[in-house]
């Protein structure tokens, strides 16, 4: 499944990384906008992927809780079974 990314959320994302100067030990370094789209991108790209393992986990999680169908057991079939069986000698009847 391809993850959808919102490009204008994006390059909204990009534009405001690249408007904040970033100052290291009291020194400011100026990234291109190129540099800055390309973190966003992999940000982008990292909540998307968070977002898609915890709803994958929340799904097997729903399903481990899912309770299975009770077995309903009818005895006035089951003897209608072994009598039909038992007169049909030599024939397989499976497992």
């Amino acid at each position: 499944m391809k993850t959808k990314i919102n490009k204008s959320q994006l390059f909204k994302m990009a534009w405001s990384m690249y408007k904040r100067s970033i100052s290291v030990l009291g020194r400011e370094f100026c990234q291109s906008f190129g540099a800055c789209l390309r973190n966003a991108w992999f940000k982008m790209k990292a909540e998307a992927r968070k977002a898609e393992k915890e709803a994958r986990r929340l799904m097997r999680k729903s399903e481990s809780e899912q309770k299975p169908e009770s077995v309903v057991f009818d005895s006035a079939m089951e003897r209608g079974i072994i009598e039909y069986y038992r007169n049909q000698s030599g024939r397989y009847c499976g497992d």
